[in-house]
């Protein structure tokens, strides 16, 4: 019986330190910097303009870097662009957002292939209705995000933020305004 009892604890051993051994590669499998692209669907929300505006689509590149910080959990920050983004106002002008360029920090939890984040940062954007007015807007961002590896250094990333800008400038100044971005990405580890 005694052997049995050893026996098992070993096994029981052994396995905790495999076990560990695999917790510990979730999060360094996330380690490294990493650059991609993705597709955003954007809407705007600003306060005390009396209509909606409808969602967007535009694109965007980020890159940055990940560091595993203990077995599963992984933080990093990140650098994005995303291309203009044009809102349609009633008559015949749009308003436009462009330059539009965040920083965030990323903290997350690594299991299996997958990490689950959440994202806290700064936007900035410049905004303009043509022939009209013009200024800029920024604010803080923040969110939740999923990414899984499909190879060892491509990941496919959902993601959702908001951004609580705040708009200067002639018009839109001193309003203040939400966008919520759905995100499809992917990314390469390098």
């Amino acid at each position: 019986m005694r052997t049995f009892i050893k026996s098992l604890t070993a096994a029981a051993a052994l396995g905790t330190v495999l076990s560990t051994a695999a917790l510990a590669q979730d999060a360094e499998q996330w380690q490294g910097f990493y650059a991609g692209a993705r597709v955003n669907m954007q809407n705007l929300d600003v306060s005390g303009i009396p209509f909606n505006f409808d969602p967007e689509l535009n694109a965007g590149i980020f890159g940055g870097y990940n560091h595993a910080v203990a077995p599963n959990f992984v933080l990093g920050g990140e650098v994005s662009f995303d291309s203009e983004l044009d809102y349609t106002v009633p008559g015949p002008n749009k308003l436009k957002l462009d330059n539009n360029i965040g920083l965030r920090a990323r903290g997350g939890y690594a299991f299996g292939n997958s990490l689950l984040y959440g994202t806290l940062g700064y936007a900035w954007s410049d905004w303009n209705v043509p022939g009209t007015a013009s200024g800029s807007a920024d604010g803080f961002v923040y969110g939740i995000g999923l990414e899984t590896l499909v190879t060892d250094n491509v990941s496919t990333r959902f993601e959702y933020t908001r951004t609580d800008y705040n708009f200067s400038g002639p018009g839109l100044g001193g309003r203040s305004g939400d966008i919520d971005t759905f995100s499809i990405g992917v990314s390469y580890k390098f």
